[in-house]
């Protein structure tokens, strides 16, 4: 097996761990809030990466902190808001909203970077924006949960600008060690404040801590190994093959995330919201293939 064909597998499997996750966080944790949910995976996160630096220590250029924080911090609302999102809406439609950071990314990276979009990118986002109309469907309903979704798209694609900024600071695992330690900060701040103050409007973001059940806790666990085993097999998919057919992959997460989603008795998408699904396929098919076609010059 060549290791073109590696990649493929690893990212196949990584995408099936993480819908593995998001369906325990949805069947088997609903009395856990999105807050906790976040801490648990960053707490695991940070011991198991704290194990890896023991044996290879990490090496980094350093500096931008001020922006890895903020990172940080983005990355913390954006997985409140996907863990909250998955325990009140369709898991197909979480993932969709996720999956949009790829559009909201290109174009930020257009007006705060100044990149230049080729025409396929141009084609690909005007796709994915009449996808994401679709997907939400404003003329049935636009409220709470469709607000946090393009927000999560926001803070997800502004995200991989600090990831541009920082590539040449910091190695990936610190940046991801960054990450995780941030959302357990963040997330223990949030439980804090929640014990004095109460702010509906706020739930995804600010909730208290609630001590989950033995039964629980092994879900919380095996919820936590998973997301990790994502991250390790989609880098190891990332470094053994191109970067358009990894990226053109991760978007099956959606078509899983339909067919668990259903299993688990969501509704299933009506005709105008799998047209918005498989044109915000189709554009992030596109994107992928053309960053790869630009990375393999």
């Amino acid at each position: 097996m060549n290791d073109n064909l590696k990649g493929i597998l690893y990212m196949i499997l990584a995408v099936l761990c993480i819908v593995f996750a998001d369906v325990i966080v949805k069947e088997y944790t609903k009395d856990i809030s999105s807050v906790q949910m976040v801490f648990f995976r960053s707490f695991f996160g940070v011991c198991l990466l704290l194990v890896t630096f023991f044996y290879r220590p990490p090496q980094s250029q350093g500096g931008r902190f001020g922006l890895l924080v903020f990172r940080g911090f983005l990355g913390f609302v954006n997985m409140s808001i996907f863990y909250y999102l998955v325990l009140n809406i369709s898991l197909a439609n979480a993932s969709v909203f996720l999956q949009t950071n790829v559009l909201f990314g290109s174009i930020l990276s257009f007006f705060i970077l100044k990149e230049k979009l080729s025409r396929i990118q141009v084609i690909s986002l005007v796709i994915a924006f009449i996808g994401v109309i679709f997907v939400i469907q404003p003329q049935v309903s636009f409220g709470k949960f469709e607000i946090l979704g393009l927000i999560m798209g926001i803070t997800s694609g502004t995200v991989i600008l600090t990831i541009k900024q920082l590539k040449d600071h910091y190695g990936a695992r610190m940046m991801v060690f960054s990450f995780m330690v941030s959302g357990l900060v963040f997330s223990s701040l949030a439980m804090i404040i929640a014990e004095f103050i109460e702010i509906k409007s706020l739930d995804f973001l600010i909730s208290k801590f609630v001590m989950p059940t033995n039964k629980e806790f092994i879900f919380v666990f095996i919820f936590a190994f998973f997301s990790l085993l994502f991250a390790i097999l989609r880098t190891k998919a990332f470094n053994l093959s191109k970067v358009g057919i990894i990226g053109t992959i991760s978007y099956s997460r959606i078509a899983f995330a339909v067919i668990f989603g259903v299993m688990l008795g969501d509704d299933i998408p009506n005709m105008m919201g799998i047209s918005g699904i498989t044109l915000i396929i189709i554009s992030g098919v596109l994107i992928s293939y053309n960053k790869g076609k630009k990375t393999d010059k």
